[in-house]
């Protein structure tokens, strides 16, 4: 659907086992015909997670983490001449590396900018922390000008489906206080 929305024909394919021949034969099988290939989960480091392994085998690995919460585990490679990005598997973290990764690539090979997000100003409804080495994004839900912080992490697709917005803190900013103007980007339909 995110890649519809980015314009882009979608094509899935059936779902593969943590296996990595069967994962190595699917994303062969997908980089010959789709200008960009999305591997959904298995990008993290534990015991089945294979996508990165895989990925090294067939093309090149360019990016494996990135500092970012949710969504650390990104996977950015190339196989021949086709991107491929290793989605991690928790809903929240997918959607915000296919909006930051993907959606950029597929309006470049469109022929297209970037559709940015609008964005407004509100007032945090409550004092914020975060980790200072990564950039973190924050559902949040507007209310009268005011940002609330959404609970959940990273497979909280609730709070995604529930959030107006998303705030970013980048890395370096550890804290912001509640009445603190901050800038927000609005998710589609708000």
């Amino acid at each position: 659907a995110l890649a519809e929305q980015a314009g882009a024909t979608a094509c899935s394919v059936a779902v593969v086992p943590d296996d990595p021949d069967q994962l190595a034969e699917a994303v062969r099988t997908a980089c010959r015909t789709a200008d960009l290939v999305v591997v959904g989960a298995g990008s993290s480091a534990g015991r089945d997670d294979h996508t990165a392994y895989v990925l090294g085998l067939l093309g090149q690995v360019l990016v494996h983490g990135v500092a970012m919460r949710p969504g650390h585990p990104v996977l950015l490679a190339t196989v021949e001449a086709t991107p491929v990005l290793g989605s991690p598997g928790y809903p929240v973290s997918a959607a915000l590396a296919f909006d930051l990764f993907a959606a950029p690539l597929l309006a470049r090979q469109l022929g297209a900018t970037a559709e940015e997000r609008h964005r407004t100003t509100a007032r945090l409804g409550v004092d914020l922390t975060s980790p200072a080495a990564v950039d973190e994004w924050v559902r949040v839900r507007l209310v009268d000008g005011v940002a609330t912080p959404l609970p959940g992490g990273a497979g909280g697709l609730a709070s995604l489906a529930a959030a107006d917005g998303l705030l970013l803190l980048p890395a370096g900013t550890t804290c912001l206080t509640a009445g603190a103007v901050v800038e927000i980007a609005l998710l589609q339909g708000t």
